[in-house]
């Protein structure tokens, strides 16, 4: 039986001694009209063939590998007769943000090749408009120009599943999140008409709060990173994390969605209130509540849930658990977190919306 949702990966280009993220807008009757997305896109079967083994270098296969004991998110099981998951997720997520922007992460197979870079644009444009119309294409632009995928250059971050009940629309997405570093002032864009039709360079702070201003809107996940993204300074800096944390793999998220009087509240993992055996598949009907929001936190000990008011703007979020594995926490400062980086500054709407952390 065929899954519910389409497997896709998606990619978070972070630039710049003060950090700013990518940020593409969706085409007017797009799957998310208006909202502001990372670069990326569903998986094609071309992304997990073995033919790229002829490519990729045995190192950049090897260091892309989580290691024993991480966390493997279901998607990331690999499957007999095809790449590894976290290879071929990685390369879709490269080929989707080559197809959306025009910008090629990629690199010299060997000293002779040439480098992606120094491809023209008018070679660039065409090789992108092949790839959008057959994403196996990508192979033989990397093949024919002596180039691989620069997969080592990608770090793996998250894994979110859409939830079900929402109103938008029935479709439904597992989606692998990396983070990359890139370049504000020397990337060149050609954007995909028919799917984008902006890009901006934001910090993730600047993005959140325009999205609360209703100057664009984030899907969800884009709001849960970017708060994640915020407790950082630099590019260099959620790169030198992001590297770290790989060894912890990449769990499943997965919110838990309820309608109540005055809002709906997404409830994530770790929260006392997330079932043991969530509904994944959507067998069961939509969970509604009769109670408010409040009220149906009251008495939750352990707390990891998003709030949202009538018109779907951010009210609260609520955490005060420490994430595993081994990941930094959205938003608030978490004094008994190992792996964060640094204590949070955040001022404003969103500092009066934290809970007090558990000790």
């Amino acid at each position: 039986m065929p899954l519910p949702w389409r497997e896709s990966a998606s990619l978070i280009l972070a630039a710049g001694n003060e950090l700013k993220i990518l940020f593409l807008q969706r085409a007017a009757g797009g799957s998310f009209s208006k909202n502001r997305v990372f670069p990326g896109g569903v998986i094609h079967p071309d992304d997990f063939s073995l033919k790229w083994e002829g490519i990729l270098s045995k190192t950049s296969q090897t260091n892309a590998l989580i290691p024993p004991g991480g966390a493997r998110a279901p998607c990331l099981i690999s499957k007999p007769g095809r790449l590894p998951a976290e290879l071929g997720f990685r390369i879709c997520a490269i080929r989707e943000t080559f197809e959306e922007s025009g910008i090629l992460l990629a690199r010299p197979r060997s000293r002779t090749a040439t480098p992606a870079a120094s491809l023209s644009a008018s070679d660039l444009s065409v090789w992108r408009k092949d790839v959008l119309k057959d994403g196996s294409k990508f192979f033989d632009l990397c093949h024919s120009h002596g180039l691989q995928p620069d997969v080592d250059a990608l770090k793996i971050w998250s894994d979110w599943l859409t939830p079900l009940g929402l109103e938008s629309g029935g479709k439904r997405f597992d989606t692998v999140f990396f983070v990359a570093e890139g370049d504000e002032t020397a990337m060149k864009f050609e954007l995909s008409q028919e799917e984008m039709v902006g890009y901006q360079w934001m910090s993730p702070m600047e993005a959140l709060v325009a999205s609360q201003s209703a100057k664009l809107r984030l899907a969800p996940p884009q709001v849960y990173e970017c708060s994640r993204l915020a407790q950082f300074s630099s590019a260099k800096e959620l790169l030198r994390f992001a590297n770290h944390r790989q060894q912890f793999g990449c769990a499943l998220t997965f919110p838990i969605r309820y309608k109540c009087k005055d809002g709906m509240v997404a409830i994530f993992p770790g929260d006392d209130a997330y079932p043991e055996k969530p509904d994944m598949l959507g067998e069961s009907l939509p969970l509604t509540s009769d109670q408010t929001l409040a009220e149906l936190r009251s008495g939750i000990k352990r707390l990891h849930r998003i709030e949202t008011d009538t018109q779907d703007k951010l009210s609260a979020f609520h955490l005060n658990i420490t994430l595993r594995p081994g990941h930094c926490d959205p938003l608030v400062a978490n004094p008994e977190s190992s792996m964060r980086p640094k204590t949070s500054q955040l001022t404003g709407m969103f500092a009066s919306k934290a809970s007090t952390k558990l000790r």
